[in-house]
């Protein structure tokens, strides 16, 4: 493939932001684009997560560490054979956990990501479908139940609770204690506030298949045959759907107010969801049957892998950054934060509007959704705090504060 050359990091960078702001200003939409850059044949890919420029694959009984920091030539790091038929990965840490179908979890120490080592396997009593991973928990769908299992101590995972309910696909926000399970019988909202005993929160489209599922701020995306449903969290009700043109077979978040999904005939789609209902965005196909797929930024750009029968293909993308959602018709009552001033470059006004007295968590997206920052912050009524970004980069940011009064999210630029 032949590379045009680029600017150095700063002045690309520079570039883009003036950009990104003259778009925010002026109501420009910028071209929205999909391309495939790089691809690595790795037979039977059934799982795939990427963390910083390492895409970790699971396929047949293989867990495989794959470096992506060039996306248009990526090339193993490192391979371990784990002897169980891997169905996902999600990775937390120097531990990566791999969804072994009936043989249980496997732990993986991925420290060095080009000799990777089994640490334990975990035996549940269904089959491991998908798993997902958040600071000290993991959650597991073994087809019948969901399973939360505790990890301080990832060489002896142990099992927290079971809540039962047909499972196939899971995802968790652990900065929210919540869960979200789908499978035949619609999707759950669990809460987790306490893992041992997990409580349902909602319950979404009893009765019809719900599968896969992502969190993919701030909706939660949930696959329906050829349909994108598009679901507020709690609890959940549906914001908006998408209908595509054949059978949606993975599902991921695409940063803020977006979500790829990838069909039955090798399509992967950008879904924008800053307007209700969904509409596409833009699209690039694989080729062959898709499994899974995982974002990241890399070099500030943002990509989307796709793990597939044939291996792991890498898609460049635009992320939504020109629009905010349009604002909602006013509530009395409503929770909601602002920022001023915004643009800003030194620190940040943060006012919290009509806020219940108890905890909350702030959290700080990026633009291609990876939580940047956590901190709990304890509000009441109408409040203000001043906001320090001196650990993040310049760019732009997503900010949600979630708890007792809701969720409220607002968009952050930052020239440092």
């Amino acid at each position: 493939m032949e590379h045009t050359p680029r600017t150095t990091t700063s002045a690309s960078f520079t570039l883009t932001l003036a950009v990104l702001l003259l778009s925010s200003f002026l109501h420009v939409e910028p071209a929205r684009s999909m391309e495939v850059v790089g691809s690595l044949n790795v037979p039977d890919r059934e799982g795939v997560v990427i963390r910083d420029t390492i895409a970790y694959t699971v396929g047949q009984t293989d867990f495989t560490a794959i470096t992506i920091a060039r996306p248009t030539s990526p090339s193993i790091l490192g391979d371990l054979v784990l002897g169980m038929v891997m169905e996902a990965v999600d990775v937390e840490g120097d531990y990566a956990y791999c969804a072994g179908g009936a043989a249980g979890f496997a732990v993986v120490d991925i420290s060095n990501p080009r000799s990777p080592s089994h640490v334990h396997t975990t035996i549940l009593t269904g089959q491991c479908l998908d798993i997902a991973v958040d600071d000290t928990i993991v959650v597991v769908a073994i087809g019948t139940a969901v399973v939360i299992c505790g990890v301080r101590n990832p060489a002896a995972p142990h099992v927290l609770a079971t809540y039962t309910h047909p499972t196939s696909s899971v995802a968790l926000d652990w900065a929210t204690h919540r869960v979200w399970a789908g499978g035949t019988n619609g999707v759950v909202e669990l809460d987790i506030s306490n893992p041992r005993q997990p409580s349902r929160n909602s319950h979404f489209g009893a009765g019809l298949p719900a599968t896969p599922v992502a969190y993919s701020p701030p909706y939660v995306g949930v696959a329906r045959a050829a349909s994108l449903l598009a679901l507020n969290v709690s609890p959940l009700s549906q914001a908006g759907s998408f209908g595509a043109s054949f059978v949606i077979q993975a599902v991921c978040e695409g940063g803020g107010y977006q979500t790829l999904i990838g069909l039955a005939n090798g399509d992967v789609l950008h879904i924008d969801e800053t307007e209700m209902p969904p509409s596409f965005a833009a699209s690039a196909n694989v080729g062959t049957q898709i499994r899974r797929m995982d974002t990241e930024t890399i070099d500030m750009e943002a990509y989307v892998a796709v793990a597939t029968v044939s291996g792991l293909t890498l898609i460049r993308y635009t992320p939504v950054t020109d629009a905010e959602p349009s604002p909602p018709q006013l509530v009395p009552g409503k929770f909601e934060i602002s920022a001023y001033p915004n643009p800003f470059n030194s620190s940040v006004r943060l006012k919290f509007a009509r806020a219940k007295t108890g905890w909350h968590t702030l959290e700080i997206f990026d633009l291609a959704g990876r939580k940047i920052l956590t901190r709990p912050i304890f509000l009441g009524g109408d409040f203000e705090m001043l906001f320090n970004p001196e650990v993040l980069a310049t760019g732009i940011y997503f900010a949600r504060v979630s708890g007792i009064s809701g969720i409220a999210r607002t968009r952050l630029v930052y020239l440092k």
